[in-house]
């Protein structure tokens, strides 16, 4: 499943949202924002066990691929009753 992190949940009022298959992934783009964004030139230890800390599975796009597969699946089912 797709993992998430917001920048508000950072304590920024920010509405930045990284998405990612790991944590790695996400951190780099959470710095990457930070540099860019907030005009951070680093990010701390401190402030990458935070990040590290408010990362968590992406429910929201777990529900839109749940959602995808149940429609392909009623697709089949319905192909194979000859409804389509």
């Amino acid at each position: 499943m797709a993992k998430v992190l917001y920048c508000r949940d950072l304590g920024m009022d920010c509405d930045f949202v990284a998405r990612g298959e790991t944590d790695d992934e996400i951190l780099r783009k959470a710095e990457e924002h930070a540099e860019r964004v907030h005009g951070m030139s680093e990010v701390s230890p401190d402030m990458e066990d935070k990040i590290l800390d408010n990362i968590h599975e992406d429910a929201e796009r777990g529900t839109e691929l749940e959602a995808e597969r149940s429609e392909e699946y009623e697709a089949d089912e319905e192909a194979e009753r000859g409804i389509r």
